[in-house]
């Protein structure tokens, strides 16, 4: 194991005044803390408790638009007025120029962040950041083919263990954050082939199964439905119109799959549902929203399980917004729940590249 120190910005060394260890070889953990021991938040927080959005503003994707840069910062705000409440994390003056790539509830204490780093590629890795207290990271696992391209997504599997995409490939460590495979979804075959120049997010469906998003000119703009252990492409989605990217994947609460594809052409950024027949493997796609006046560039999607709620960031440089939306599971529609955006443009709604609704 090959250790390096890292000297952390000005502002966390003001804060710890001490040197931060980094890991540099395939899934290897800092030592002093179990992240094993750690039990995934896979429940769906109580209508009593009090909920935030938290929002990352870092390396995202829209689907081609052109997106403000953002500021490496992971904000909070409420969830019941989109009031903000504070910068729980802030790359910012890291020397690395380090951006969030992703964001994910990890338990009741820490969010999970995925961090690319096209400067020193290295220091790509995922961190954990407290939802209250401290801002400064601790660092799970760095560097190593697993992150061997730009850093596209992370999703947390039933079982704990955990998937990060990139632009080739999916990798899977497990639940201590060991390593298992770098290229879990890799050059898949059949219908899903030749999807993996820029896999922008992978779900996981009730039965185990995946779905991973590829953006590239059409004919593989698509969703590929892979098996569990990531080897069989089962089958694969078309986009709705051959200029539209698929950016983001939010498999709903009521069991809809929702897509969300963004497009320099402005009538294609629209946001899709999904039948998905686990048995016989196939899609059966409903158009939920189209109006590029609210959704353009979608970067984001997050859904609040209490209500169904679904809030979307708009990753192009003249919205950089968050907007609420209302989801019908019948009609598989959503709609507009206010006429202003939940939350306007802000430093902390640019380049949005992940959202998570937690305590």
């Amino acid at each position: 194991m090959v250790l390096i120190n890292l000297i952390l910005s000005r502002r966390y060394s003001k804060l710890l005044g001490v040197l931060f260890v980094v890991v540099l070889l395939n899934g290897c953990k800092l030592p002093g803390r179990s992240f094993g021991a750690a039990s995934p938040s896979t429940s769906s927080p109580g209508s009593g408790s009090e909920l935030y959005l938290y929002v990352a503003s870092g390396a995202c994707y829209g689907g081609g638009v052109t997106a403000s840069a953002g500021l490496g910062i992971v904000t909070k705000y409420r969830l019941d007025t989109g009031a903000y409440v504070d910068v729980i994390a802030d790359y910012s003056e890291n020397a690395t120029t380090d951006l969030p790539a992703d964001l994910q509830n990890y338990d009741d204490d820490f969010l999970m962040v995925l961090v690319e780093n096209a400067t020193t590629t290295s220091f790509r890795r995922v961190d954990l950041i407290p939802k209250r207290g401290s801002r400064v990271p601790e660092g799970l696992t760095y560097g190593g083919g697993a992150f061997g391209g730009i850093l596209r997504a992370l999703h947390m599997l039933a079982d704990g263990s955990v998937l990060t995409s990139r632009s080739g490939a999916i990798s899977k460590f497990d639940s201590d954050f060991q390593l298992t495979t770098t290229g879990f979804i890799s050059a898949p075959t059949g219908a899903c082939a030749t999807s993996t120049t820029l896999m922008a997010d992978v779900v996981e469906l009730s039965s185990g199964k995946l779905v991973f998003a590829h953006a590239a000119a059409t004919p593989n703009n698509k969703l590929g439905l892979v098996s569990a252990d990531g080897t069989t492409c089962l089958a694969a989605q078309a986009g709705p119109v051959t200029t539209s990217l698929p950016t983001d994947l939010l498999l709903h609460s009521s069991g809809n799959l929702l897509a969300s594809y963004g497009s320099t052409t402005a009538t294609s950024n629209l946001i899709y549902s999904y039948d998905i027949n686990q048995t016989g493997n196939t899609f059966t796609p409903y158009q939920s929203y189209s109006n590029s006046a609210f959704v353009n560039g979608p970067s984001r999607m997050v859904e609040d399980t209490v209500t169904g709620d679904v809030y979307i960031a708009n990753a192009t440089s003249t919205y950089n917004n968050i907007e609420k939306f209302n989801y019908n599971p019948s009609t598989r529609m959503l709609t507009r729940a206010q006429n202003f955006p939940f939350i306007r443009f802000s430093g902390s709604t640019r380049c949005v590249s992940g959202m998570v609704i937690a305590e």
